[in-house]
């Protein structure tokens, strides 16, 4: 998402993402149309800009709520198989 650009700089080997791979950015509801000054090798997605983050995705995991709709089916079966974000 957008809000994660100011952070990228902290990802592990964000240096070597970027040098080999585009960065597509989700657009976040109220956030700019470009990119911010000093990212690089980032392009803004034509989406839809609604009000789910991964962040309530996993903390509504978390709580119990069923997220199938707000993943694609197999990341949905991936968590599911895992147990990722249970409490």
């Amino acid at each position: 998402g957008y809000d994660g650009l100011e952070s990228f700089h902290l990802w592990k080997d964000y240096k070597q993402l970027i040098a080999q791979y585009k960065r597509y950015v989700y657009p976040r509801l109220g956030s700019l149309t470009g990119l911010p000054d000093g990212i690089e090798n980032g392009i803004i997605v034509n989406a839809p800009q609604i009000g789910v983050s991964s962040t309530f995705i996993r903390e509504s995991i978390s709580k119990g709520k069923d997220m199938r709709y707000f993943v694609p089916q197999p990341v949905w079966e991936i968590i599911v198989n895992k147990n990722l974000y249970r409490a």
